[in-house]
């Protein structure tokens, strides 16, 4: 498998041929999650047709990032949680999430995701940075991967070295491969251009860097220390589909209406003045560094018989951008709801001063809910995966580079729970708890101990007593003069204590 995966990358030019349409795709996509105006105005269609000869500033809309965070946000805005299949375990279970920082990359993960179609981890041992086995995510862009069919059969993660001291970035460029495979990973260090893979060469050529690595680590792991989450599938397994997709001509139309904005803000909001050209030098005339001062000569059409050169004239714009704003919303409100995101999860409708229950937002936010367990299940069907590797590499002897921890059972799938990002709210569950109360359908020790989990048998027994005499006391209060309802001592629980 080792032999035919290198028989992939044989060829020098870099990306590699059948990888160069998807890194330029890829390249679209991140340009729109991190906004980046330069990339976009050379790919927005038709832009460089009308710009004409004068420079325009090219503003991007930001709906692509909230849309990405926003489902970073349903997912993981809430941490996962993480249970060990071996009560024993717990302990070892939480060290490693503390160590590889899990809950926290699943939320920038989950954007990557979202925005590039797929996500890629892997699992790797570093002792010089921790003492426990990590996880890093990375994109697609940075990783080659190996198919036979849909089966994924070997991948290798890309990483640009640092250029030599005393050579420049394009001399040389040295690129780590680090391939993996069913139980073992290989470290290939390869020395070439920009544009091209270059040759193979050993691993010492590349300094401390790669020096340190060994050419072969046999892990004896089921499967490969490396996989992906996907987005959603398109009609090529391959391959994730990102949340931009469907909705890439919104995105533009946006970043064109905010230009358009921008240019009219400019002309309408600021004083332009038509003066002499002669007016203009640092000893005759001293204008207001807010406004555009235009020179005129003689031959100009504003100068006339009414209005000499001498004399400054007021240019005026004026522009209404009610239109404008309202057609941004409405391609906003449309591109979100393309990608089955609420508009109001991602801040981008106004419901300020709307008073509505919990209930009614949440049902607001159904369709999101709904496409994000969809979406959900490739991290619900990948992530227990990911840490059961992690816990046989903590568990495995020392002498194959694990860390010869003692699980009681590291084989066994822990469970990965993810909870609901969107807050309860607590006056309805209040309601719904009196209403099952009330018509017998839970006790109330059940509802309490569905409130405050954290409370042992002498809180509750405490709570009752507490309930009791204040109902008592109620009853007395009102001079009916039944005294206590039960027996003094009976029932009353342990003493208060403060």
């Amino acid at each position: 498998m080792h032999r035919e995966f290198l028989s992939r990358i044989e060829a020098k030019r870099w990306p590699l041929p059948h990888e160069a349409d998807v890194h330029a795709m890829l390249a679209r996509w991140i340009a729109h999650f991190e906004a980046d105006s330069g990339v976009l105005e050379t790919l927005h269609p038709g832009w460089r047709l009308h710009r004409g000869g004068a420079r325009r500033h090219y503003h991007v809309d930001p709906l692509g990032p909230k849309i990405a965070q926003g489902w970073a946000d349903l997912l993981f805005g809430a941490a996962p949680e993480f249970t060990a299949a071996a009560e024993g375990d717990q302990d070892r279970l939480d060290d490693l999430l503390k160590a590889s920082r899990l809950p926290a990359h699943l939320r920038r993960a989950e954007e990557v995701c979202s925005s590039e179609g797929e996500v890629w981890w892997r699992i790797y041992v570093d002792a010089e940075l921790a003492p426990f086995p990590l996880i890093e995510f990375h994109s697609r862009i940075d990783v080659l991967p190996l198919y036979l069919g849909a089966h994924l059969a070997a991948c290798a993660y890309v990483t640009r070295l640092e250029a030599k001291r005393g050579q420049s970035a394009e001399s040389a460029i040295w690129r780590l491969l680090e391939v993996h495979l069913p139980g073992e990973v290989r470290n290939e260090l390869f020395k070439g251009t920009k544009d091209n893979l270059g040759d193979h060469v050993d691993l010492a050529q590349g300094g401390d860097e790669t020096a340190r690595l060994v050419p072969r680590w046999v892990h004896g792991m089921p499967g490969m220390l490396a996989g992906r989450v996907v987005n959603r599938l398109g009609r090529d397994p391959r391959l994730g589909v990102s949340d931009f997709a469907r909705i890439e001509d919104d995105l533009f139309t946006l970043n064109e209406a905010s230009t358009i904005g921008h240019e009219n803000m400019r002309l309408a909001g600021k004083h332009r003045v038509a003066v002499s050209a002669d007016q203009i030098d640092e000893s005759r005339g001293v204008w207001d560094a807010g406004e555009d001062v235009i020179p005129l000569s003689s031959d100009h059409g504003l100068v006339g018989e009414n209005n000499p050169v001498g004399a400054p004239t007021i240019l005026e714009y004026t522009y209404h951008p009610a239109e404008l704003i309202a057609w941004q919303d409405n391609v906003v409100k449309r591109a979100a709801t393309r990608s089955d995101m609420t508009p109001q999860w991602i801040g981008v409708e106004d419901v300020s001063g709307q008073a509505e229950s919990g209930t009614a937002l949440r049902t607001r936010l159904i369709p999101t809910v709904v496409a994000g367990e969809g979406r959900g299940r490739f991290w619900d069907e990948e992530l227990p995966n990911v840490l059961r590797l992690l816990q046989l590499l903590d568990a495995a002897p020392t002498t194959a580079l694990g860390f010869g921890r003692p699980w009681s059972d590291p084989s066994s799938v822990p469970a990965v729970e993810r909870r609901p990002s969107i807050p309860p709210d607590p006056l309805e569950q209040t309601a719904n708890d009196v209403e099952l109360v009330t018509a017998e359908i839970e006790s109330r020790r059940t509802v309490r101990e569905r409130q405050h989990p954290e409370w042992d048998e002498e809180r509750q027994v405490m709570e009752d007593g507490r309930i009791r005499r204040e109902r008592d006391a109620s009853v007395q209060n009102l001079g009916l003069g039944f005294g206590p309802v039960r027996p003094e001592g009976q029932g009353e629980g342990p003493p208060e204590t403060g």
